[in-house]
C-alpha cells in the first residue's frame, strides 16, 4: 500500500517550489489521505524515484544549500551536508520488532546512498551516504558510557536470543 498523495506526487513528476524545493501541501496529507494498492515492483520504483529526486533537488553547495536554507534548516546543519544531498536522507529504525531493520536494512541503505551521491556529484570514493538514526540517537536516551566503554550502543541482549529461554536475568 502507498499513500495516494505520494503516488500522485511521483506521477506528476515530483513538482516542487522552484525557490525552496518544497513539495506542495496537497501531496503531503499524511494521516488524512487515502491509500492505494501497488505491486512490489511499483513500490520499489516509487521509492527509488523519490530518493533520486530528493538527492537531485538538494545537491550542490549552491543550489541545494540555497533550497535547504530557504526551507528554514539550521545553517550549521546545512553546512555539514557538504553539498551531498544524500546527507538530507534520514534512515531510522525503530523499537525491538524493527531491530533487524535498525541493524541491517537502514544502516546498509543509508550507506548505499553513497552510490547515488556518486551518480549525482561524481565524487567517487569521496561520496557521502545518508544519515542513519536509531531509537537511541533519535530519542536522545543513549547511555553515552556504553559505547565509550564497550564499543557498542548498549550491552542489551538481542531479543532473538531470549525467544526460547526458560530463564532471563537482566
Amino acid at each position: 500500500m502507498v499513500r495516494k498523495g505520494f503516488k500522485d506526487w511521483v506521477e506528476a513528476g515530483f513538482p516542487r517550489d522552484p525557490e525552496t524545493g518544497a513539495v506542495e501541501q496537497k501531496y503531503l496529507q499524511r494521516g488524512r489521505g487515502s491509500w492505494v494498492r501497488v505491486s512490489w515492483g511499483e513500490a520499489f520504483e516509487l521509492a527509488a524515484g523519490a530518493l533520486t529526486n530528493i538527492a537531485q533537488t538538494y545537491s550542490g553547495e549552491e543550489e541545494g544549500k540555497k533550497k535547504l536554507l530557504a526551507q528554514g534548516y539550521d545553517p550549521l546543519m546545512v553546512k555539514v551536508t557538504a553539498g551531498a544531498s544524500t546527507q538530507t536522507l534520514k534512515f531510522r529504525g525503530g523499537v525491538p520488532p524493527l531491530g533487524m531493520n535498525r541493524i541491517f536494512a537502514q544502516y546498509r541503505e543509508a550507506n548505499a546512498m553513497a552510490l547515488l551521491d556518486d551518480k549525482i556529484r561524481g565524487k567517487g570514493m569521496d561520496s557521502l551516504g545518508g544519515r542513519r538514526f536509531d531509537n537511541y540517537s533519535w530519542h536522545a536516551d543513549l547511555p553515552s558510557g556504553h559505547p565509550m566503554i564497550t564499543g557498542q550502543q548498549t550491552v542489551d541482549f538481542d531479543l532473538c536470543n531470549a525467544e526460547r529461554a526458560n530463564l532471563l536475568i537482566a
